[in-house]
């Protein structure tokens, strides 16, 4: 019969932080650790392509700082072979 080996460890688990950021943001900021950035999600369901100009649907306002650009036509191809199916997708 062979002689097995084991080892166990054991360590604490890595701390967690509650954060009150009223407390938090003026510290952050004055060490320069406070970024400021577009909410992107929410700002695009408010957006509509019209030809090369960007329009904010709530407001009519043309949005500055966006690019207009068309990937082309979408297709689908669904094959069904007994009684799978499987679909793919292609831009070009």
């Amino acid at each position: 019969m062979g002689i097995s080996t084991a080892s166990a460890t054991r360590g604490s688990s890595a701390a967690e932080f509650e954060r009150n950021e009223s407390q938090l943001l003026p510290w952050a900021e004055a060490k320069g650790l406070v970024r400021k950035e577009v909410a992107w999600a929410e700002v695009k369901r408010r957006l509509k392509a019209d030809g090369d100009l960007v329009v904010d649907l709530t407001t009519g306002e043309l949005v500055p700082g966006l690019t207009v650009r068309y990937r082309g036509e979408a297709f689908s191809i669904r094959l069904v072979e007994d009684g799978s199916a499987d679909e793919g997708e292609r831009h070009d």
